[in-house]
């Protein structure tokens, strides 16, 4: 199940959603019952649990972060260390990292989990093991030593990764109340702003996001997409199950 912050403030639980007959829908969960014409489904890790025919596009992958002590923390203060993007060839995955910045101490590294298995949402592994340290170690060895040094904290979130990386934005296929958002494929912080826009936009011209069509086009559903033609099979298989 997936878990939000409610209007009240007061965190909930979705247990399920339904289409309604007069065109509507109703979202149930372990507090109340509420309804709406429109309903947008953003739920990240847990996509395919509210979008059963979403399993194996939209799939969420374990991915770990590390803030390290640098031994020149001069060189590594925000005022002229920036946020970075680095292909190691030899370790597949890009990293990513921010300067110190804020209240966390420390240089923070993290590794894309493009190639990372499939994990259970529910219960993710937050532990620190020396597998999810030693990539992040030996990057920051090899490309900037002097942010190199003891680990000040760790964390592990989750991406939802899709077979090409692009993002699922798009009607839902027997639904067209409801609008369905995968993303960001390991680029929600910088892209969220812009991915809610778009989703306002559809959820108030049909599906159409006005402004951006045409850059929409890449992320909607469509069988030339690795992984679609199987999901759209199973979208119609279940309209014809409920005809």
């Amino acid at each position: 199940h997936t878990h939000f912050t409610s209007l009240s403030g007061c965190p909930t639980q979705v247990l399920h959603w339904a289409p309604l007959p007069d065109g509507g829908v109703s979202v149930t969960t372990d507090r109340t019952t509420h309804h709406a014409d429109k309903l947008v489904i953003s739920s990240g890790a847990w996509m395919d649990q509210l979008v059963p025919e979403l399993k194996g596009v939209a799939v969420p992958g374990r991915a770990t972060v590390a803030w390290f002590q640098p031994s020149a923390p001069r060189l590594f203060h925000h005022s002229r260390f920036p946020v970075f993007l680095l292909q190691d060839e030899q370790q597949g995955d890009p990293f990513y990292g921010f300067p110190e910045f804020g209240q966390s101490p420390g240089v923070k590294i993290g590794k894309f989990c493009v190639s990372a298995p499939p994990c259970d949402p529910d219960n993710l592994n937050t532990a620190m093991s020396k597998e999810d340290i030693e990539p992040l170690e030996a990057a920051l060895r090899r490309h900037m030593p002097q942010a190199h040094g003891q680990v000040l904290n760790f964390a592990a979130c989750m991406f939802t990764m899709t077979p090409d990386s692009h993002f699922v934005i798009d009607t839902h296929p027997r639904h067209p109340q409801v609008v369905i958002c995968s993303a960001c494929s390991g680029h929600g912080f910088k892209l969220s702003p812009a991915i809610g826009y778009v989703l306002a936009d559809m959820v108030r011209h049909e599906g159409v996001c006005k402004e951006f069509e045409q850059q929409m086009q890449i992320h909607r559903l469509s069988r030339s997409r690795p992984g679609h033609a199987a999901m759209l099979d199973r979208f119609q298989q279940q309209q014809q199950r409920q005809q």
